[in-house]
């Protein structure tokens, strides 16, 4: 799987819209400033940490972000989402300790 920073983070600016946050309100959120929420939205940086803050923030599964096709999680399988899904609380679980 490859997916570019960009894109990430235009799937950010578009789920944040939907649930109709500013930068400021998402930032504010994740615990960072509105600049590096910028950055990161133009695909910039992006530390995995702060990635699963804001899907956090922002109600929606890592995957939905991650997907190579088109920026919706359901063009994967059932068994591909789990597998991402799990080892993403396994990072979680490593990042809380």
């Amino acid at each position: 799987m490859s997916i570019s920073l960009n894109i990430i983070g235009q799937r950010i600016v578009t789920k944040r819209k939907i649930v109709k946050l500013s930068q400021v309100q998402l930032a504010d959120r994740v615990g960072i400033s509105d600049r590096t929420l910028s950055k990161i939205e133009n695909g910039y940086d992006l530390k995995l940490s702060l990635l699963l803050a804001i899907c956090d923030a922002l109600n929606i599964e890592t995957a939905e972000l991650l997907s190579e096709n088109n920026s919706n999680a359901s063009s994967l399988s059932d068994e591909s989402r789990l597998q991402i899904d799990s080892h993403l609380n396994a990072i979680r679980k490593l990042l809380a300790d």
